[in-house]
């Protein structure tokens, strides 16, 4: 069982250095955008055994390396809307992955309990995580972290938590220990207010990175609902109207995390084949109409 454990505060040691876009390894995952709209981080394996944490400038495409420990998994890095800090989570196994806020200007380090799945607030003052199965909340600087009520539920694993934008709600992931079918996954929300839990999907589907548009009116979501490979979709948030799929189909990719850009108009998700171990950053227009802009990847000749 994972545990809590103390805040602990450190300088990061390694340096970041920019590395120029090869044709080689790419398998980049779970993008975010920075406050001001500049850089994309996100983890990738470009080496033959863990993970690391990379950045991409959207303007020039030029990637900087932010982490190189071999020996260590480093993920699911999400960078705050409205501060110069990327939470993410490292270890030296999946099992054993503690959750780590990272100051972007000074390199220093917090690590603030055990878990995955970082999600700052859209105002940057909290930041949710999926530890012991369930949801944790705590300040951006680490403290005070708890676990939400959910209980009510279920016994099975919440994960995958997101912020409305109002800040009032946290959708989050919910599977179904007695169901062995892709319908033991739903979406669920937990209201901070008053610790109101609402269903969010009720369909033989697995929705999953499910976060709310700015609107606060509709959740976007990666499924393979139609498609036999997973897409981005749309849909209003009561249930009510038609999902709508938002990143296009680029043949028999699989789509995957999508986010949503600091800037607010913005779709981030990663695309590509496991077949082929082959995985890139993309964008396009938050609406779904425009040109969707691959940022990592080998460069064309």
């Amino acid at each position: 069982m994972l545990k809590l454990v103390s805040p602990v505060l450190f300088a990061c040691a390694i340096s970041s250095a920019a590395v120029a876009q090869h044709p080689g390894r790419h398998q980049d995952f779970h993008p975010s955008m920075s406050p001001d709209g500049g850089q994309v981080v996100f983890y990738s394996y470009r080496q033959p055994n863990f993970p690391d944490l990379f950045l991409v400038d959207r303007e020039t495409l030029e990637e900087t390396q932010l982490t190189d420990t071999p020996a260590l998994w480093e993920i699911e890095p999400d960078w705050s809307p409205t501060r110069n800090l990327v939470a993410y989570s490292r270890g030296p196994s999946m099992r054993e992955l503690a959750m780590v806020i990272r100051n972007m200007d000074t390199g220093q380090e917090r690590v603030v309990g055990q878990g995955v799945n970082a999600a700052w607030s859209r105002d940057g003052e909290q930041l949710a995580w999926m530890q012991d199965r369930t949801i944790w909340i705590a300040n951006a600087e680490g403290e005070h972290a708890h676990p939400l009520e959910l209980g009510a539920v279920g016994e099975g694993t919440k994960s995958e938590p997101s912020w409305s934008y109002d800040g009032t709600a946290l959708l989050f992931l919910y599977e179904n220990p007695d169901d062995s079918t892709a319908s033991r996954f739903e979406v669920y929300a937990y209201f901070l207010a008053d610790g109101a839990i609402a269903r969010m999907t009720a369909n033989g589907f697995q929705e999953t990175h499910a976060i709310l548009h700015p609107n606060g009116e509709e959740m976007i979501f990666a499924s393979s609902l139609i498609s036999p490979n997973p897409r981005i979709y749309r849909v209003n948030a009561d249930r009510t109207g038609h999902i709508r799929q938002i990143s296009p189909d680029m043949g028999n990719l699989m789509h995957y995390f999508p986010s949503i850009g600091s800037d607010r108009e913005t779709l981030l998700f990663e695309a590509g084949r496991w077949a082929e171990q082959t995985f890139y950053i993309y964008e396009q227009p938050l609406d779904g109409e425009g040109q969707t802009r691959r940022l990592t990847g080998p460069v064309a000749d």
